[in-house]
């Protein structure tokens, strides 16, 4: 069987790394994913060296070398340290899609998957976000996510992932890991519960990604991407068995930002599945104690 080719730009970010961990846990039949990483890194095995992507001769040195692609990822963004809030940061995901449907351009890969985020929508508005609705980021990684959506709107096979919160790559469970057993403190709202979000596990976010790499057909140009049922962050502290305090929390708009997921279940039906906090738990910790 010919194997499906997919190349992977951003493998060493949190979502990347845990991406990689998890394929390599569940290897999928007929598809070879290749790491995209500046420099060589000991924790990917089959990588391309690409230390900037605005030139693309690596791409093109390794696709005449061992073949064309059909799909790329494109997971770039600024250092994990960077200020989400400083402007001039943040619009490097601006030029990093542009760089990367460019050398998919350049290269003959026909599908670019670009990372966008749910932050594009700002705060919530009581019900889910979808696609379609308009967007109100209120911080800069938001704003910068949008115009990079903006950037790209009009290339043929990009479709934009307005990926919601991966766990394990998501601030909460990051910093519950940094924590070395100290309480978390999270807000906690009238109705009892903390902040509301949409989530997706690593393992179950690789299956929709590829998924989303082998529909035959065109996709559509955004994607809201997440389990369909929001989880409050309570829940996911308390499956993982997180020690956590309470600051009691005026009712706002920040509560409850979830996304609509009906669009993508429909494209990739097989792959979306209706998750607990226990499940993308043990998603979650099922990836991290692989290998």
């Amino acid at each position: 069987m010919t194997s499906r080719r997919f190349l992977f730009v951003g493998s060493t970010g949190r979502i990347g790394r845990l991406l990689n961990r998890a394929l390599r846990q569940a290897p999928v039949d007929g598809v070879e994913m290749v790491w995209v990483v500046r420099r060589p890194d000991a924790e990917f095995d089959d990588t391309l060296v690409w230390p900037d992507l605005s030139d693309p001769a690596p791409l093109l040195e390794h696709v005449a070398k061992f073949g064309a692609f059909d799909v790329v990822f494109g997971f770039a963004g600024v250092s994990q340290n960077s200020d989400k809030s400083d402007p001039t940061a943040m619009a490097q995901h601006v030029s990093l899609a542009r760089n990367t449907v460019l050398a998919a351009k350049v290269a003959g890969i026909p599908r670019v998957l670009l990372a966008s985020s749910s932050a594009v929508y700002g705060a919530g508005k009581g019900v889910p976000f979808r696609e379609d609705d308009p967007l109100t980021p209120v911080n800069a990684y938001g704003a910068s996510k949008r115009d990079m959506e903006h950037a790209v709107s009009g290339e043929d096979g990009v479709t934009c992932l307005r990926v919601g919160n991966v766990a394990g790559a998501d601030m909460l469970l990051t910093n519950a890991l940094a924590s070395d057993g100290a309480p978390l403190t999270l807000d906690i709202f009238p109705d009892g519960h903390g902040p509301r979000r949409s989530y997706i596990g690593p393992n179950n976010l690789a299956r929709v990604l590829v998924g989303l790499a082998s529909v035959p057909s065109p996709l559509p140009k955004l994607l809201n991407v997440a389990a369909p049922n929001p989880v409050a962050m309570d829940s996911i502290l308390d499956a993982a068995g997180i020690k956590w305090t309470s600051r009691p929390k005026s009712a706002s708009g920040h509560q409850d930002i979830v996304l609509d997921c009906a669009r993508i279940a429909q494209v990739v039906p097989s792959e979306i599945s209706e998750v607990t906090a226990e499940g993308i738990v043990a998603d979650w910790q099922r990836t991290i104690g692989a290998l």
